[in-house]
């Protein structure tokens, strides 16, 4: 018997092509700021936390097991804390180069942070139906989803 995996079926439609832009780790006081883009754009923190800010919302933190989606590639920071500065992120990645593990480094002398972040492109014509019924942000908290769910399996 053949299993259907219905959410690979809809990525093959969609014509998704990912691309890994950082593996981070991060050490605190550091705040980087990401501009639109044209896809879906996401950051899952593998350890320590982190602080995604949108404008017009209230920050959020995230924690190791979370995951941040911008369907639409909207502008935000993420950050080591809920306010302060952050750089561009093309700044950061101009002046940082990779270490031996593949990692960008942050330095600083607080709190640790890791982080990876995407950016996908797709098949807009064929995504438009889909993109349009998803909200501007998706939190999926890991530590709230019990470890059968579909999300959190996911």
């Amino acid at each position: 018997m053949d299993q259907r995996d219905p959410l690979g079926d809809v990525l093959d439609l969609l014509r998704v092509r990912g691309a890994v832009m950082a593996h981070l780790r991060a050490h605190a006081p550091w705040g980087m700021r990401l501009p639109g883009a044209t896809g879906p754009t996401f950051h899952a923190v593998t350890a320590g936390s982190c602080w995604v800010r949108l404008p017009g919302e209230a920050p959020r933190e995230l924690l190791a097991g979370d995951v941040v989606l911008l369907p639409t590639g909207a502008s935000h920071v993420v950050a080591s804390d809920r306010t302060g500065p952050a750089r561009p992120w093309n700044r950061i990645a101009k002046l940082q180069a990779q270490n031996a593990a593949g990692e960008i480094v942050l330095d600083g002398s607080g709190r640790t942070a890791q982080i990876i972040c995407a950016a996908y492109d797709f098949d807009r014509e064929v995504a438009h139906p889909l993109l349009s019924l998803l909200p501007p942000v998706l939190y999926v908290m890991g530590r709230q989803e019990p470890q059968s769910s579909a999300v959190h399996m996911t």
